[in-house]
């Protein structure tokens, strides 16, 4: 995980004050099978980072005892043009995903931060407070998620995991919450804005469409907002969309990318009761990144197959 937070502040820099290029995903729907396919390309000229993910999901899968999502990505070979590497993408997907809330509790939670609450208890909960415990020196992570046994059997395995208890928590844990990050599929906010301390930060990272939301209205209006893809973002974030619909915030009100602060060239946190607020989406230049580093280890260690294509 502190490797693949320090990728994804190459990663992010890149984007935001470099040459990198990341389309905003591109959807497209089987609506007689309920099959949707998401592509996402992704170009770092200075890493070499080259190459594009594709994710296939169907909500039926659970009843076919398949996962819901299938992720693969291929690398390409920014000299030549080349398939590199073919890669897995689901694990990729949550390692990233948990390294970029990493960076945005580094560069944004107070330095005193030492209460961890999280929503969800997903494999995105899992890397969320993985990241966060590799950034700051938590001393308490609670856990709220709809399925209590679900929750109890993620609590014991986080404990062990992390090596410091991890129990369950409820809404009254907002109040004393330092770092919130939520990782959920929520269509409404998770809580009220007036259960939330002052000088809290949170990455949102489960809304990755205009129709979902897991943050209050509110609770945007009286942060310092912060986001992986501005684009992205305004097309995908729900959270960020519909405060913007309901007027709580503007576009304007962005304080802006993640990758500029990580590359100092905006500010970020000034007082210890500011409100910050990071809202990913989440952009295939972090898989890449992973993905890059990741061939580049399995060739040192001959891991993988070799095929001819």
């Amino acid at each position: 995980m502190p490797k693949a937070i320090e990728l994804m502040a190459e990663a992010f820099k890149e984007l935001s004050v470099g040459d990198g290029e990341v389309p905003v995903r591109h959807f497209l729907e089987h609506k007689a099978t309920e099959t949707t396919g998401l592509f996402m390309p992704a170009l770092l000229p200075q890493s070499n980072a080259f190459g594009i993910k594709v994710v296939g999901l169907n909500p039926q899968n659970p009843n076919r005892n398949l996962p819901l999502i299938h992720a693969s990505i291929l690398v390409l070979d920014a000299n030549t043009g080349q398939v590199s590497a073919l890669t897995e993408g689901a694990w990729i997907t949550a390692l990233r995903t948990g390294a970029g809330a990493g960076l945005a509790t580094k560069l944004l939670a107070r330095q005193d931060a030492k209460k961890l609450l999280v929503f969800g208890a997903g494999t995105q909960a899992k890397t969320q407070i993985e990241a966060v415990c590799s950034v700051r020196e938590i001393d308490s992570v609670k856990v709220i998620s709809r399925t209590k046994e679900k929750a109890k059997a993620f609590c014991a395995k986080m404990s062990v995991v992390l090596n410091k208890p991890v129990s369950l928590g409820d809404l009254s844990d907002l109040k004393d919450a330092d770092i919130i990050c939520t990782a959920t599929t929520s269509s409404t906010p998770l809580f009220e804005h007036r259960q939330v301390a002052k000088g809290v930060h949170i990455n949102a990272v489960g809304a990755f469409t205009s129709e979902m939301a897991e943050v209050p209205a509110e609770t945007l209006a009286a942060a310092k907002i912060y986001v992986d893809r501005t684009d992205a973002c305004l097309e995908e974030g729900g959270d960020v969309i519909q405060a913007i619909r309901k007027g709580a915030i503007a576009a304007e009100d962005i304080c802006g990318e993640i990758g500029a602060l990580a590359a100092g060239k905006i500010q970020g946190r000034n007082t210890s009761e500011d409100i910050t607020f990071f809202k990913s989406v989440g952009s295939a230049a972090q898989d890449m990144a992973v993905a890059k580093f990741v061939v580049k280890k399995a060739e040192e260690l001959n891991l993988g197959k070799r095929i001819q294509l």
